[in-house]
């Protein structure tokens, strides 16, 4: 009778053991998260990217002003750093947007890495938006007669520290990423060539 007792509690361990083994996420719902973490920073790079053209395009005509004759501002160089003022409102708006959204997606699976990932991420970026993008934009806005290559200097190494702080974070989100699609089985695509990463 013992052993009957002994065998039923054995192969009852083991079903439950089975069970709790079966019941990691589906790789769908996993991928259904991902897209969720992924989606906050995209919403945070499409921002970026805006306000970088509108930088650039700004940069380019301060140089050749600076380097040609002063040129008076015109009304199309005025209307492009209220723009680029608007675009910077709208970036640092959308980086306390998608943290508030990342906070509520929480973890996934009782595991936090990717979230952890994602949010360090964009706490980077908030501190960068304040600090570095807020400095690169008030000299984008210096008038070309008056800009200087103290300037110029500035916005260049301004610009290489926020490149170089967040390819460090992108890196670690990307090795996240792919550890996490690898984990619960799905595969992520590099949006730039459309091919699985793997």
């Amino acid at each position: 009778m013992k052993r009957i007792n002994a065998v039923v509690l054995i192969g009852g361990i083991c079903c439950f053991i089975l069970a709790l083994a079966s019941c990691k996420p589906s790789p769908d719902k996993a991928m259904e998260y991902y897209n969720k973490v992924l989606d906050c920073q995209q919403a945070v790079l499409e921002k970026e990217d805006a306000l970088i053209i509108l930088i650039n395009k700004e940069m380019n005509k301060t140089l050749a002003d600076s380097a040609s004759a002063n040129i008076p501002q015109t009304t199309d160089t005025l209307d492009n750093r209220t723009m680029i003022d608007a675009t910077y409102a709208e970036f640092c708006a959308q980086i306390v947007k998608s943290q508030s959204q990342l906070k509520e997606t929480g973890a996934f699976n009782n595991k936090t890495e990717l979230l952890d990932a994602a949010t360090s991420l964009l706490d980077t970026y908030k501190k960068l938006s304040e600090n570095e993008y807020k400095e690169v934009v008030g000299i984008v806005k210096i008038p070309s007669s008056i800009y200087t290559n103290e300037d110029d200097n500035r916005f260049l190494d301004l610009t290489e520290r926020i490149d170089t702080c967040l390819q460090t974070q992108i890196d670690q989100f990307t090795r996240c990423c792919k550890s996490f699609a690898r984990e619960y089985q799905f595969e992520i695509e590099d949006p730039g060539k459309n091919k699985p990463i793997q």
